[in-house]
């Protein structure tokens, strides 16, 4: 295992506004080897991970594969198990998935995200785009920590858009959220297990597009759904997007007043990620959010009389913010980043069951417009996000991705493969990131234990 020494970046939330000044102390942070996941020339897109709330090294990958030789673009939800904390990875199909792309009646199935939750049931959500041009939900469900699953309980009153689960034990009784964009952000939610789900709350105050990220359940039992809004078009002349979250004491049927949390230097924001510390440690109940701040980012740009989409601009670094309130109040979002690199890209988080804060992301090598190399980065905090340590490189390799290997449609506007990465944290305090890694060229499944003392 290679081992880096890291110095922790302790900065005040005072110190850095007022006198920007900062003093240091040592911990270490050790990476694993980087371990391919997957065939040998399997091409892949958009991960997510999952550990069990017990057995430490029971985990479970979600990701998308590139079929060759299907209609459409061939993507295949497919999900990875380990029984021996990420050391070694099996494949397990969902069923009927493989055999719906090849008759057609799916065209490619995407923002794959898999949940354990806290009784260790195992729930696999993805977005099929179907031959009818509908994009309902799907929820596949495993007892046996990823081995087989059951179903799909398909979602198809409506169209949707990113999928993301959480689960809550209240009151003794389990429930499973889903939370989407459909005309704006909206919560599903079931109580019998996942076997079916009934609409929430949604959210949609004015005529802007709405955008849930991924739903949080909080230690007293409610839930919180952060979400984005953004300009739809050329009717809303917005160069930007705001970040916020709302919080239900009733199972998701409503939300009360929504809380401004970020705006965003741009108009389509990306992605961003929350979490709360439920260790029994003085930090339990906090909640956490990361996202990206900054221009850097899609855009249409004219050449030639004609529009093309780019990726351009000055600046985007990780932010990281927390609430100890249940997401009234947030604090100023401490700043990470990899110096003398690129704009920085899915940020994402996880807490430990001993109370640190682990953000995990990856950042080009250089700004530079659709840029394709890039590097993974991880931090931590071990006191409830005061401070940080110095970023720490997870990939051993630099990823840079050949668009003659990857020539899918779905590639051509995901030059990173994919809109996220995942990072989840294990019973026994560790770390393990998944992303997709393009170091010969082709999109490629990657995973890394990670430990911090």
């Amino acid at each position: 295992m290679e081992t880096r020494k890291v110095s922790l970046l302790a900065i005040s939330f005072a110190s850095l506004v007022i006198h920007s000044s900062f003093h240091v102390a040592d911990i270490k942070i050790s990476v694993g080897p980087n371990i391919r996941v997957g065939a040998q020339k399997t091409r892949q897109a958009e991960p997510f991970i999952a550990a069990h709330p017990v057995d430490s090294q029971s985990l479970i990958i979600s990701v998308s594969e590139v079929v060759d030789g299907l209609k459409g673009q061939g993507l295949l939800s497919r999900s990875y198990v380990s029984n021996d904390g990420g050391q070694t990875w099996e494949s397990t199909e969902l069923p009927g998935q493989h055999e719906a792309l090849v008759n057609g009646h799916v065209q490619t199935e995407l923002d794959n995200w898999i949940l354990i939750a806290p009784n260790g049931e195992a729930y696999y959500t993805d977005l099929p785009l179907t031959s009818k041009n509908s994009a309902p939900i799907y929820v596949f469900l495993s007892s046996d920590k990823g081995h087989t699953w059951s179903g799909p309980v398909e979602i198809a009153d409506r169209n949707y858009d990113q999928p993301r689960t959480t689960a809550s034990l209240r009151d003794g009784k389990m429930r499973i959220y889903i939370a989407a964009a459909s005309g704006g952000a909206v919560v599903l939610s079931s109580e019998d297990g996942g076997h079916s789900f009934q609409i929430g709350a949604r959210i949609q105050p004015d005529n802007l597009g709405h955008q849930a990220m991924n739903p949080v359940s909080l230690v007293d039992g409610s839930l919180m759904l952060p979400y984005f809004d953004f300009p739809v078009g050329e009717q809303h002349p917005l160069n930007f997007s705001r970040l916020y979250v709302a919080r239900s004491e009733d199972s998701g049927n409503t939300f009360g007043v929504p809380r401004f949390v970020a705006d965003i230097a741009r108009p389509y924001p990306g992605g961003a990620y929350f979490a709360t510390d439920v260790s029994p440690g003085k930090f339990r109940g906090n909640v956490y959010g990361t996202w990206e701040e900054g221009d850097f980012g899609p855009r249409l740009v004219h050449r030639d009389d004609q529009l093309f989409r780019e990726e351009s601009g000055n600046r985007r670094v990780v932010v990281v913010a927390r609430s100890t309130d249940n997401g009234r109040n947030w604090t100023v979002p401490r700043v990470l980043r990899a110096e003398g690199r690129g704009a920085a890209h899915f940020a994402t988080l996880a807490v430990s069951q001993q109370g640190v804060l682990g953000v995990l992301w990856i950042q080009d090598e250089q700004y530079e417009s659709d840029a394709r190399c890039f590097r993974v980065w991880f931090a931590a905090s071990v006191d409830g996000g005061d401070s940080f340590s110095l970023p720490t490189t997870v990939s051993d390799k630099i990823s840079c991705s050949d668009p003659n290997l990857n020539p899918e449609p779905y590639f051509k506007t995901r030059l990173k493969g994919g809109d996220y990465i995942g990072l989840a944290a294990a019973a026994d305090g560790s770390f393990h990131a998944v992303w997709i890694d393009a170091r010969d060229g082709a999109f490629r499944l990657y995973t890394a234990r990670i430990e911090v003392r």
